[in-house]
């Protein structure tokens, strides 16, 4: 999909980034990123780029992979 909307000129967002969007707008909260993040991996559905989100993108809620 990424390909694809490379080739067409479209950006293409991960699901962590729309989070962090939500979250900047204050339409989630931090208990919401906390309870979609415990879902998936309670599903086994966190990615590897959702992990490194975890850590980077969503510090302020989980801390820093240097803090852990």
């Amino acid at each position: 999909m990424h390909t694809l909307a490379a080739e067409a000129g479209l950006r293409v967002w991960h699901g962590y980034e729309l989070l962090l969007k939500l979250k900047t707008a204050k339409v989630v909260d931090k208990q919401k990123v906390r309870e979609i993040y415990e879902a998936l991996e309670a599903n086994d559905d966190l990615t590897e780029t959702w992990r490194r989100a975890k850590h980077d993108q969503f510090a302020k809620i989980f801390g820093s992979k240097g803090s852990q």
